[in-house]
């Protein structure tokens, strides 16, 4: 998780660029790249017993997955229309995944932690 959030992390900074020129769409495509890489990882966990947090779990992996696959594809071509495209499912996967962290911390009785920036 550790990973996870620290992806996450670079891939909200990476949100502040605009990419235009190459430098920017390489930020991006590097913050995007890590992100895939983790998440490839992580698909092969085993569920969350708690329903509600698998349930949010299973949607946050889904977006961030698929901004993730996006956001390197439209990086590498260059492409800021599909790079902004990718970051809103990223954006809506990241909330799905702080839904997750706070489901789990009221599960389990402990404060969530924030993620690394």
């Amino acid at each position: 998780m550790h990973a996870l959030d620290h992806d996450l992390g670079d891939f909200r900074r990476s949100v502040a660029i605009d990419p235009a020129a190459p430098a920017d769409f390489s930020a991006v495509q590097s913050a995007c790249s890590d992100l895939d890489h983790d998440l490839n990882i992580i698909k092969g966990f085993d569920p969350i017993p708690d329903a509600q947090s698998q349930a949010l779990w299973s949607s946050a992996l889904t977006n961030l997955r698929q901004g993730a696959t996006g956001c390197v594809a439209g990086a590498t071509a260059n492409d800021a229309a599909q790079v902004a495209q990718a970051k809103a499912v990223l954006a809506k996967g990241d909330t799905d995944y702080s839904a997750v962290v706070a489901r789990l911390g009221s599960v389990l009785g402990v404060a969530p932690t924030a993620t690394s920036s």
